[in-house]
């Protein structure tokens, strides 16, 4: 059985779990949680890396330079475009209210 993997440096713990957490409610597979969750981690090294914002400051551009430099480092098509999917689900998710951006609050139901 597949598993999450540990949370890379710079990773908010509350918005990952919980996000993870809706994904396992919602009956995801496990690869599907550690995709999800591998892109997750990779956002957030990336921003701390490049002094970029963290979760709920990032903007379509920041997302898209991510992708420019997988892309950059020989990252296949397929690779960028479901690195980009998982990330859509994180934020979607947390559109609708079901995972929290901010660090000190509880997750919303």
């Amino acid at each position: 059985m597949a598993q999450a993997p540990r949370r890379a440096a710079g990773v908010v713990g509350p918005p990952r779990t919980s996000f993870l957490r809706h994904l396992a409610a919602e009956n995801r597979s496990p690869s599907t949680r550690v995709t999800y969750a591998a892109a997750i981690d990779l956002r957030a090294s990336f921003s701390a890396a490049a002094g970029m914002p963290q979760l709920s400051e990032l903007r379509r551009e920041h997302i898209g330079a991510l992708l420019v430099d997988l892309a950059a480092r020989g990252q296949r098509a397929a690779t960028l475009a479901n690195r980009y999917c998982s990330l859509q689900q994180f934020y979607k998710m947390a559109a609708l209210g079901r995972v929290d951006l901010d660090i000190g609050g509880p997750p919303r139901a």
